[in-house]
């Protein structure tokens, strides 16, 4: 703004830049202490996702892609809904689930059939049954979770599962592997057992799965003044701060508005 002779003459003498013009005085949410905590990958698994929660003592997470450009958060009710949608269902099913997602979640070693990059889809099937009965239920694509059973891990082979899952972790037969190998599936152990296994592996779906992405949010500059209606009229637990970017900045609530910095 306009400096006047008399102030311009104080600046010099006394060797003082010329202060930034304030607007305004308003407080803004910048000058806040708000919760400011790491966004993570929508494709960390939701197991991952859970576990962060749980260690930071935390409700929600902010979801950011490649570019940290915000997506959406993911909250324990998210996961939780979505872990009871799924048990309800009579076949579980994955989408597009990374390979590493499903190895980390069921601390597996992949035995055969490894790609950094490589994407699952099909449905779960526990194969507890003949050899017979496996041929007669699955689908090329599927994933089965199995014991050390090698007529049921030739049956499931031979029907085109994508993904063989050894519970307990069972020996495998090199004559298995040669078979998996020739018709590109993927073969693990893991050391739960079939039931722990069958209960962990939806938890390696990405978290983008679960979290929502119809989100009320502010911008780090806007005024407090401006956000107390708004939040009045949700009413969400918090809210994620978003930078002129788009970028995460943190998570504000009502007590941050009841403990402004003076």
């Amino acid at each position: 703004g306009y400096i006047n002779n008399e102030t311009q003459f104080v600046l010099d003498y006394f060797n003082i830049p010329v202060p930034k013009l304030l607007l305004t005085v308003k407080t803004q949410l910048a000058d806040l202490d708000i919760d400011e905590i790491d966004p993570v990958s929508k494709d960390i698994s939701v197991k991952k996702a859970w576990q962060l929660m749980r260690k930071n003592n935390i409700k929600a997470l902010p979801i950011v892609n490649e570019s940290g450009v915000f997506e959406g958060i993911a909250t324990l009710s998210d996961i939780t809904k979505e872990y009871m949608d799924t048990a309800s269902n009579d076949h579980i099913s994955l989408r597009n689930v990374p390979l590493k997602n499903i190895i980390e979640t069921l601390s597996a070693t992949v035995l055969t059939g490894y790609e950094s990059d490589l994407v699952l889809s099909g449905r779960v099937l526990i194969a507890a049954m003949t050899p017979e009965e496996i041929q007669s239920i699955l689908n090329k694509g599927d994933i089965v979770i199995t014991g050390n059973i090698k007529d049921s891990q030739i049956a499931a082979l031979n029907c085109g599962a994508k993904c063989l899952i050894i519970t307990n972790n069972g020996s495998v037969d090199s004559d298995i592997l040669s078979i998996a190998e020739k018709n590109n599936c993927v073969v693990m152990t893991t050391p739960g057992d079939t039931l722990a296994t069958a209960r962990l592996i939806f938890l390696s779906a990405p978290i983008s799965k679960s979290m929502t992405t119809d989100v009320v949010s502010f911008k780090i500059d806007d005024f407090v003044d401006d956000i107390k209606d708004r939040m009045l009229q949700t009413r969400y637990r918090s809210y994620p701060v978003l930078d002129v970017k788009n970028r995460f900045r943190g998570f504000v609530s009502r007590y941050h508005l009841t403990r402004q910095r003076k």
